[in-house]
């Protein structure tokens, strides 16, 4: 898919690099709202895991309007020699979302995990700052409102 701003047999060719016509490439599954520069939030957390022994991750919690994506962290490793994936979670399963009152930095997203309505998923994070946490709660809360009616 190219984004070009002239159309039609009558349009003019402008100089290379003018910005008539750019020609800027895109996704082929991209919608047209991306073009417009659709709704798109990310923020880098730590995950946190429950067991105090292992290690806290470092992530990159992104938002678009209809899905929550945990990914890894843009570190120094190559593709092969990262061992994490990106987890992409619809906001129709989010369960809920708080901040802690004794860490006001973490925050917690519980998620559905499978089919059974009883299982359920925890998500520790640690945002930047008490603002940036409050923050990225509200989004998940205002992006459930969508499906929790």
């Amino acid at each position: 898919m190219v984004d070009n701003t002239a159309h039609g047999p009558n349009a003019k060719k402008g100089k290379k690099g003018s910005s008539t016509g750019g020609g800027r490439m895109l996704h082929p599954l991209a919608q047209s709202q991306d073009l417009i520069g659709g709704y798109y939030r990310r923020y880098n957390v730590i995950r946190k895991q429950s067991m105090s022994f292992t290690a806290s991750n470092q992530r990159v919690l992104a938002f678009d309007m209809d899905y929550m994506h945990i990914m890894p962290a843009e570190t120094g490793k190559t593709l092969f020699e990262s061992n994490s994936k990106t987890t992409s979670i619809s906001f129709n399963d989010v369960v809920g979302s708080k901040v802690s009152r004794r860490h006001p930095k973490s925050f917690r997203v519980v998620v559905l995990r499978g089919n059974e309505a009883s299982e359920q998923k925890r998500y520790d994070f640690e945002a930047k700052s008490v603002v940036e946490a409050a923050e990225i709660v509200e989004e998940i809360k205002k992006n459930m409102l969508q499906y929790h009616v």
